[in-house]
């Protein structure tokens, strides 16, 4: 398949092809063959969204064959800018104020709990930001994670949770616990593993949410 173009005829079957092609490869820790996949998406799919799966698994490779978490960290604020959600790199004062500011406009004076009962639909951007968010954090991107979270939650409260939220949740208390915001911190935390529960068939992304929230806010969660 990967020596002929003529497949491509055969448009949406080929694209889920590769796709599934991209993600089991790096799972499998074969990068230079996701990257061949990675390549024939960005060549031939039709739009930015159907272009998705392999900017976000490019970032991915990328970061793993460099190590460079702030070049892989500012590829992935390029993609989120060309997929329409901006986040400002080094956000300023007056960045954070904006954002935080949306944010509670979108909270309409509702504590973080509320979050946890919003209907369920699968998010793309929330699986980039979520990926991209460990890396941010691996650099010290914190605001840059703090302003993207805001955003999701907000995103989320318009359109419904996706199984890539609690384990934000659980990273932006951690941000919060940084910043000595301990009880901002320690309800997000609770509020992810609750989440994380509606979740339970994708254990996976369940126990790194429960992980974030347990060790990065370094104490029982009742």
């Amino acid at each position: 398949l990967e020596s002929s173009d003529i497949i491509w005829n055969e448009y949406d079957f080929t694209l889920e092809y590769y796709k599934a092609v991209i993600v089991s490869e790096y799972s499998l820790g074969n990068l230079g063959h996701a990257m061949v996949a990675i390549e024939k998406v960005l060549e031939h799919a039709k739009t930015q969204n159907d272009k998705f799966i392999a900017y976000m698994y490019r970032m991915l490779c990328n970061c793993d064959q460099s190590r460079d978490y702030n070049d892989a960290t500012e590829e992935g604020l390029r993609i989120m800018k060309m997929l329409g959600y901006g986040i400002p790199s080094s956000p300023n004062k007056v960045d954070m104020m904006k954002e935080e500011m949306l944010l509670n406009v979108s909270l309409r004076s509702r504590d973080f709990s509320f979050l946890i009962n919003l209907p369920i639909k699968d998010q793309p951007i929330l699986e980039l930001i979520d990926h991209w968010s460990g890396l941010a954090v691996c650099c010290s991107r914190e605001k840059e994670v703090q302003v993207a979270t805001w955003r999701a939650i907000r995103h989320s409260i318009d359109h419904g949770i996706d199984r890539h939220l609690p384990s934000l949740l659980a990273s932006l208390g951690v941000v919060y616990k940084k910043q000595g915001k301990l009880k901002k911190s320690y309800a997000l935390g609770k509020v992810a593993v609750l989440m994380a529960e509606r979740f339970c068939d994708h254990k996976e992304l369940n126990a790194n949410a429960r992980f974030r929230a347990y060790a990065g806010l370094m104490g029982q969660i009742e």
